[in-house]
């Protein structure tokens, strides 16, 4: 139906033809396709399945030096512990891991200084994976962690050779 000098609304394939003020013209309705019904909410799915990742909890890792010991905390940005997390301990580059473990309840590991560490004076990147691309790092230079140690890039290039 057409009605001259009438506005039409179209959504979702919905025609809805209005009459204008004063008028007492039918008003006809057609209702939409299921198709339609899928181009609409397919998008919208991926756009809140995409946007999840954004809204998640970053995990934060801390690590120092104790008796001996480096000793490291994971926590969640609200304050949970990162629990039976990945710990990875490698050189600053990230390319020669010298350790691996797992957190424990309190979202803690601990491990004794790395022979080849110490004896190279390594700086430390120690990466916290909790899953779900939970994921970050913490650098622990060697200074920090050995007494009149310095700490350089060049260091961590005697490492890169497989041990």
């Amino acid at each position: 139906m057409i009605y001259k000098n009438n506005f039409y609304l179209e959504i979702l394939r919905l025609k809805v033809v209005m009459p204008q003020s004063g008028s007492s013209l039918p008003v006809e309705a057609k209702p939409f396709s299921p198709a339609m019904l899928v181009y609409l909410v397919l998008p919208l799915i991926f756009i809140l399945l995409t946007s999840l990742p954004a809204r998640a909890h970053k995990v934060r890792i801390f690590a120092w030096e104790e008796g001996g010991m480096i000793k490291t905390e994971a926590k969640f940005s609200g304050g949970k512990p990162a629990r039976n997390s990945t710990v990875t301990v490698a050189n600053q580059d990230g390319n020669v891991e010298i350790l691996k473990g797992k957190t424990d309840e309190k979202g803690t590991f601990s491990f004794p200084i790395p022979k080849k560490a110490r004896d190279n004076q390594l700086n430390l990147k120690i990466t916290i994976n909790s899953g779900d691309g939970h994921k970050n790092s913490w650098l622990l230079n060697a200074e920090d962690y050995l007494p009149g140690a310095i700490s350089t890039p060049h260091k961590t290039k005697k490492m890169t050779e497989a041990p």
